[in-house]
């Protein structure tokens, strides 16, 4: 039987991870803090060991089991203050995870990065039409350099490939924004979340790429296999302009559709400030403030890495959101 170790296995994606790992009949060793909560994976048949990437002697002893397959989860969303802390674990939690994985012979290391380390669209060469969806052949264009955790996630992917060139095997996936039901620790701050709650009096120019968890949990799967080592693969869903996802939130949620649209230019400026007074202001810096996301289009095009992934076309992104704002409505 192949031993599988996921860290962060307690979060949204690592819990979804989990359950697919169990089913397939894989040993799954779920890595994860003293402070997490284990409901979505407690009655799983798996081992829980508890630690922190950071904490001398944690991964000594998670790696003493002998795992084949290390599938790299854990990771710091929201920097707020403590930038430092951010940086720390998804930058050198991530070197540490190489290393003991290095030494530890594993057969696959597989990460989980973002597709935010491929940059933002282009803009079209009209600069009126949407533009040009982002593809695996796009790389780090520095005009995310500003948010903290796509910068972590782009460093850790330099760290990839230093352990690649040691000739460990690794391979990195890098999905867009996730939806669907179970994403316990951003009931109060995701997008659709706060939708729900308080829908925004104001809309914005740019668009999203929304992926369903169950793709991303079947990617991950599938990276076991078929992924090529070295190679990095994109996991996008369906791009939605923030117009029509906030017309299908209010249809889905009968609140009032935003009437105004604040010009893109105020809103980057007014986030630069929020941003350099952060006692006053509380802000998304994951990435979800939507001062922070206008005028840009995260636009992706991941259709070469379903192929090369042996994936199925992405699940209906409107019946994703939909479970998504039902799952939320019954836990929050």
């Amino acid at each position: 039987m192949t031993t599988v170790l996921v860290t962060g296995a307690t979060g949204f994606v690592g819990s979804a991870l989990c359950r697919k790992l169990c089913d397939l009949d894989y040993d799954v060793i779920a890595f994860h803090r003293y402070s997490s909560t284990i409901d979505q994976i407690e009655k799983l048949p798996l081992r829980r060991m508890i630690g922190d990437l950071l904490e001398d002697g944690a991964l000594e002893n998670v790696f003493s089991q002998k795992p084949d397959i290390v599938i790299h989860l854990a990771a710091q969303h929201v920097s707020g203050r403590n930038a430092s802390r951010l940086l720390d674990v998804n930058v050198g939690g991530t070197r540490r995870i190489l290393q003991a994985s290095f030494n530890s012979s594993v057969k696959r290391v597989i990460f989980m990065s973002s597709a935010l380390t491929m940059g933002t669209a282009e803009p079209a060469a009209d600069f009126k039409s949407e533009p040009m969806p982002v593809t695996e052949s796009h790389q780090w264009n520095n005009q995310l350099a500003s948010w903290p955790f796509a910068r972590s996630k782009h460093l850790a992917e330099q760290e990839i490939q230093w352990a690649s060139a040691y000739g460990l095997d690794v391979v990195t996936l890098n999905p867009m924004t996730i939806t669907g039901a179970g994403d316990h620790y951003r009931k109060l701050t995701s997008l659709i979340a706060r939708y729900q709650r308080t829908p925004p009096a104001y809309s914005i120019a740019g668009g999203i790429n929304l992926i369903d968890v169950q793709d991303v949990v079947q990617g991950i799967v599938n990276a076991i296999q078929y992924g090529e080592k070295g190679k990095r693969y994109l996991l996008g869903g369906t791009n939605l302009s923030y117009s029509e996802l906030f017309r299908i939130l209010s249809e889905m949620t009968g609140a009032e559709l935003p009437g105004m649209q604040l010009p893109s230019g105020l809103s980057n400026r007014l986030f630069d400030f929020k941003i350099k007074n952060l006692d006053f202001f509380s802000t998304g810096s994951d990435g979800t403030d939507l001062l922070q996301l206008a005028g840009k289009y995260l636009y992706f095009d991941g259709r070469n890495s379903r192929l090369a992934l042996r994936l199925s076309p992405p699940r209906d992104i409107r019946q994703s959101i939909k479970e998504t704002l039902e799952w939320f409505e019954q836990n929050l």
